[in-house]
């Protein structure tokens, strides 16, 4: 491992700067959809629902998309240096990765859960059954991957951890 690092140490800074870029770009954009959408509701009021059309309204909502893949570009970002800067301990989201994977695999699992209950509160069990099912699989889809890589993420951190103390 040591060697593979060694070797391409110019390229992983590439990718290090590129995927911090990304990342805060990212959160950037995340930030605005979700601002657009906070001005609505004070336009709006609070208590009343918010007709979102057109691709403003699909960047609206793709808020918590935005957020969750620009934080995931930082914790790459992060990982990525401290694979190959020794003196780097890594950053806030590279020590609480794993919690932080966590959290979004929770937050997945409660949009599904209520993504599902809207559904067939509005259309009944036997209209939305097919909806129902792809809202299921799709996000037990993304939690077996959050799940998996905050586990990979633990496991790895510890290796390369101890592989240092090695050195």
């Amino acid at each position: 491992m040591n060697g593979f690092i060694e070797k391409n140490k110019a390229l992983l800074k590439i990718y290090c700067l590129v995927a911090r870029a990304i990342g805060w770009s990212i959160l950037l954009l995340g930030g605005v959809g979700i601002a657009i959408l906070i001005v609505k509701l004070c336009k709006i009021g609070i208590g009343e629902g918010i007709l979102i059309r057109g691709p403003l309204g699909i960047f609206q909502r793709s808020w918590f998309i935005l957020m969750t893949t620009g934080l995931t570009a930082l914790g790459v970002a992060q990982f990525i240096r401290y694979l190959f800067d020794e003196d780097y301990q890594g950053g806030w989201i590279l020590r609480n990765g794993q919690k932080i994977l966590w959290a979004f695999a929770f937050l997945v699992a409660w949009k599904g859960v209520s993504m599902v209950f809207v559904s067939v509160s509005r259309y009944g069990i036997r209209d939305s059954l097919l909806l129902v099912l792809s809202i299921a699989l799709f996000n037990a889809g993304k939690l077996l991957v959050l799940i998996g890589l905050a586990q990979i993420l633990r496991r790895v951190m510890l290796v390369i951890k101890e592989s240092r103390t090695l050195v």
